[in-house]
């Protein structure tokens, strides 16, 4: 009975880290008369959305 609980724990503990990989983002747009891909590794707390404005703002300040 031992070995089983131990099995069930570990199987549980694996099944729980596979979920917690980095997830991945693509931002992409158009500028300078061309398109940009970017794929962002994020962690959990990352704002996508304030660092798409960031990119777009630096790309218009380039152009």
């Amino acid at each position: 009975m031992n070995n089983y609980l131990k099995i069930i724990v570990f199987i549980c503990i694996a099944v729980l880290a596979a979920g917690c990989g980095k997830k991945e983002t693509l931002i992409s747009g158009k500028t300078m008369g061309t398109a940009y891909h970017i794929t962002v590794v994020s962690g959990f707390f990352q704002n996508i959305a304030e660092l798409q404005g960031k990119i777009e703002k630096r790309l218009k300040e380039v152009n």
